[in-house]
């Protein structure tokens, strides 16, 4: 037994009893069916099972502060894996179906809490399946759940390997105790005096009102709001395409890692897509955005899957800068970015975020305004089946509260987001120690977390996985190895596989903004990703266009082919 005093665990579960579960989805597509795929699952899981202890545990005490992990003798594979293949027409059915299933079946209190299902896509022109892994938040990070998918599909014998090697019956360590986690006294006390001042006379006020930031409003309230979602599945006739690309593009231009140049993507095509629908922002309009930077190491004791080690990346950008500024680049798009969250300040911040969680349920500091005369103090009522501490937890008031909105004549309520985006990239996935038919036959990968209804507003969610290609004229060579230096057949190379997942509260804002904002993004990468391909000339034309040019060439792009 230990206990569930993790910072980012305790932060899931509070999550998942404040709204739905917190889980994430990972989805592998392979040609063919699932027939040769499920016997190498099912040897796997209970290998899993010994290995990695947290796969089989469950939460006692859930509803109180003392809330932990125990191990559950009664979790089998049969729980874990679905009996039967089930069928559907996209990835954005499974993600659909499978998050609507956790919220029933990844019980923390019962278990289990993951589990693997099985489609058949009927409505492709060749047989094709997928393999979906579902996994909650409390148990395991986004990097590990990708990872447990790789360890779920690759040859048994290598698990029965790692099992003999790892220490049994042993909780993973926690991040605080492995990790340096400064506690941000400094955000609380400011967060409370700003709290506290925002009821006093502007010339009273000793703190200056921070820049509105997107979303300033809702529309809806987003706890009503089911969950809406848009995969960019990338060229499937020419795999490896944009992944290549958008390296290639980083190394020329000197912009950074493909993590950086799509968060700049996702920064730009956001604010045309706004800008197209909302001509009366605020001229200060900022955008907010937050990443997930994984601290996963072995050296620090940490396994290479369940547990949760990550810190919170923080970044502003003015919607000015990309309105149109002569002296904004697009290189300055993807580097500034690239610049702070690999800064000493950029990653103590991320570290400070990370620290926040432990006034989530230690202190209260919430129930200090009660005190303020004319504070307003809502009281709402118990929402739904929430589960509820007994005295409610920091987080969960705060989840109280910010549902409890006032809505004016034009239908608008004050916004329950603090960021507009979250970019979460679980980085490449492996498949050398998969057998080689599993390899040949693996489309692609993505993944998808849950949209809560608050604090971020939309979910980007990135991975990349190794796909095997039989090597030809047309094959782009580039960040590709060569598996068969033959003469006499033909070469198989590994290529890179980009799956992206666009997620968010459907309604919240308008989803012509979200749906344009898709558009948008998805042009972008691949004028990115072509520029990368023609070399470093291209290349340059394109980073150092100011933003504004930059806006021009995208649209023409939209328009005709993706070339520079």
């Amino acid at each position: 037994m230990a206990l569930l005093s993790g910072l980012i665990d305790r932060y899931c579960l509070a999550t998942s009893q404040c709204a739905d579960p917190d889980a994430v989805v990972v989805i592998a597509s392979f040609n063919g069916t699932a027939e040769t795929l499920i016997p190498i699952i099912q040897k796997n899981i209970p290998t899993l099972l010994r290995t990695f202890p947290l796969l089989g545990a469950v939460v006692v005490d859930r509803a109180t502060r003392n809330a932990r992990f125990a191990a559950s003798k009664h979790i089998t594979a049969n729980h874990i894996i679905d009996q039967k293949t089930q069928t559907a027409a996209s990835l954005e059915d499974i993600f659909q179906h499978e998050h609507h299933r956790n919220i029933t079946e990844l019980d923390p209190e019962q278990g289990p809490l993951w589990r693997v299902a099985f489609y058949d896509n009927q409505s492709a022109l060749e047989p094709s399946c997928y393999v979906a892994l579902s996994c909650s938040h409390v148990i395991n990070d986004g990097l590990g759940v990708c990872e447990l998918l790789r360890q779920l599909l690759r040859r048994p014998q290598i698990n029965e390997s790692v099992e003999r090697s790892t220490p049994i019956n042993q909780f993973p360590p926690r991040i605080e105790d492995t990790v340096d986690i400064p506690t941000p006294w400094h955000w609380l006390r400011d967060g409370w005096l700003q709290s506290a001042a925002s009821v006093l006379p502007s010339f009273l006020n000793p703190y200056t009102p921070s820049p509105p930031s997107w979303p300033v409003t809702v529309s809806k309230r987003p706890i009503d709001c089911g969950i809406k979602r848009i995969i960019l599945e990338g060229e499937q006739n020419n795999t490896g395409w944009l992944g290549s690309g958008l390296k290639s593009f980083g190394k020329f231009s000197g912009a950074g890692s493909v993590n950086s140049i799509v968060h700049g993507a996702l920064a730009y095509s956001l604010c045309l897509a706004i800008r197209n629908y909302d001509v009366n922002l605020p001229v200060n309009l900022q955008f907010k955005s937050q990443t997930p930077i994984s601290v996963r190491s072995s050296d620090l004791g940490h396994p290479t899957t369940t547990g949760n080690y990550t810190n919170l990346g923080q970044f502003s950008f003015s919607a000015s800068d990309l309105d149109g500024s002569s002296t904004f680049t697009v290189t300055n798009l993807f580097h500034n970015y690239h610049t702070w969250m690999h800064s000493p300040t950029g990653r103590y911040i991320a570290r400070n975020a990370t620290g926040m969680m432990r006034f989530f349920t230690e202190l209260d500091y919430n129930r200090l305004t009660e005190w303020i005369p004319l504070f307003p103090n809502p009281k709402p009522k118990k929402l739904g089946n929430w589960i509820l501490s007994e005295p409610p937890t920091a987080y969960e008031r705060f989840c109280m509260r910010s549902q409890n909105l006032t809505f004016d004549e034009q239908g608008k309520a004050k916004s329950t987001f603090q960021n507009s985006f979250q970019l979460s990239n679980t980085g490449l996935i492996r498949t050398g120690e998969w057998e080689d038919e599993v390899r040949e036959r693996l489309r692609g990968m993505w993944w998808a977390q849950r949209p809560m209804p608050w604090g971020i507003c939309i979910y980007a969610d990135v991975m990349g996985c190794e796909i095997l290609q039989t090597k030809n004229d047309d094959t782009d060579s580039a960040y590709s190895t060569a598996s068969d230096s033959s003469a006499d057949e033909p070469a198989e190379v590994v290529q890179t596989q980009l799956g992206i997942s666009l997620a968010w509260r459907d309604g919240v804002v308008d989803n012509k903004i979200v749906e344009d904002f898709a558009e948008n993004l998805e042009a972008m990468l691949n004028l990115i990703a072509a520029a990368g391909h023609q070399g470093k000339l291209a290349t340059n034309i394109i980073s150092k266009l100011p933003i504004r040019d930059f806006g021009r060439r995208l649209k023409e792009s939209m328009e005709t082919e993706w070339t520079c």
